[in-house]
């Protein structure tokens, strides 16, 4: 008997967890003109097929094996239709006329948080912005969401599914953070695809970001 109810308790306590919503606004959202400093690491694997891949297209990232720096971001709007649109660009970035914006942020979008929802177009330069009307926010986070829900983003030939999303502690650079928002990106192209880690929290935002490239961002706070 014993045994059967704790059988039974655990299946609630997993279905419990697989059913909770959570408010996403609340780590989406971003702030006009917030700056926001990240280090960055990787280990260049030659081992690993996704940096094969990368390193054929783009050739060797250094010449050491291990590489750290610091990128610091701030986040612009532009207006579009009556809208606000977010983006993140890079300080050093301000200035020029065309640079590119989409890859400094996961999901290299811009972003219409309307309705406690968040609305997503894929961008790569700042001059795409340019181009864009609401209708261009075609892909949505909505207000509300489960373990078992998941998000898709079309950018291109390529697919973005965003998946598994929970709550969970999370330590970045020896601070602890309670109740992240944790979830995974799966990057899907024709003929290979990708994974990629993000964690957000409610008042930092994007804490840290594992790229589909090995690259690890963490915030600096």
């Amino acid at each position: 008997m014993i045994t059967k109810y704790l059988f039974k308790v655990l299946c609630l306590c997993i279905l419990f967890y697989s059913c909770t919503t959570i408010r996403t606004i609340d780590f989406f959202k971003l702030r006009e003109n917030e700056i926001e400093t990240y280090n960055g690491f990787f280990i260049k694997n030659p081992n690993d097929n996704n940096y094969r891949q990368i390193e054929q297209l783009f050739g060797s990232i250094s010449k050491s094996d291990t590489v750290n720096d610091r990128n610091e971001i701030i986040f612009k709007t532009i207006q579009v239709d009556s809208f606000k649109a977010f983006y993140a660009i890079a300080t050093k970035d301000t200035l020029r006329k065309n640079p590119s914006i989409g890859p400094r942020y996961f999901l290299f979008s811009a972003f219409i948080f309307y309705n406690d929802t968040t609305f997503i177009a894929p961008v790569y330069e700042k001059e795409d912005l340019t181009k864009l009307n609401f209708a261009s926010f075609k892909y949505k986070i909505p207000p509300f969401i489960t373990k078992k829900d998941s998000v898709l983003v079309l950018d291109g030939i390529k697919k973005m599914v965003l998946f598994n999303f929970h709550k969970t502690n999370l330590l970045v650079n020896n601070q602890k953070f309670s109740n992240c928002l944790e979830f995974e990106i799966r990057d899907i192209w024709p003929d290979t695809l990708y994974g990629e880690k993000v964690w957000l929290h409610k008042e930092y935002g994007l804490l840290k970001w594992i790229r589909s490239t090995g690259r690890v961002e963490t915030r600096i706070l």
